[in-house]
């Protein structure tokens, strides 16, 4: 959680200007049907981004079974489109999330063990934050003498929080 959430009043109203419209319908669509849409219309980036930007609106809300289904969906698009959430996906990531979060840590898993020298990696570093980037680059020497299983065909779970019982 955000340091800034932490010390708000039980009773504080949450707004939301900064979150973007499609991740809060993705959000009540969620709620409704415990399925998350994902448009055939969109790009992978775009896609991802949306993703991105509906796991910081779980984080904002405190929703962990949400952000564990967004989670869910990310592995699922990756596993289907063989690609990983670039650029724009991982700046909109680091910006709402905090240094613990296990998305964060996916992420990061994902480049330590997919990332190739090719166009279409190279064009996505650029937008990735700093931060990002140095994690990455941490985990990849932690991995260079082993040989983990790929982040994408792991169990998902691996990257979810623990849900509180209703």
């Amino acid at each position: 959680m955000k340091p800034e959430w932490v010390n708000s009043p039980a009773d504080a109203v949450i707004t939301l200007p900064d979150d973007k419209e499609e991740a809060v319908y993705m959000y009540l669509h969620w709620l409704y049907s415990r399925t998350v849409p994902i448009s055939a219309n969109l790009t992978h980036d775009a896609a991802f981004a949306l993703l991105c930007k509906a796991y910081v609106l779980g984080e904002r809300l405190m929703d962990i079974k949400f952000k564990n289904q967004i989670i869910s969906t990310i592995f699922a698009q990756r596993n289907e489109w063989r690609y990983c959430p670039v650029g724009q996906s991982v700046a909109i990531l680091y910006a709402g999330t905090p240094e613990t979060s296990p998305a964060r840590r996916l992420f990061v898993h994902l480049w330590a063990y997919w990332f190739r020298d090719d166009e279409s990696w190279r064009d996505g570093v650029d937008a990735c934050p700093k931060e990002f980037l140095k994690d990455v680059l941490c985990q990849m020497s932690k991995w260079r003498l082993q040989s983990p299983a790929a982040p994408g065909q792991m169990d998902f779970q691996v990257y979810c929080e623990v849900e509180k019982s209703d």
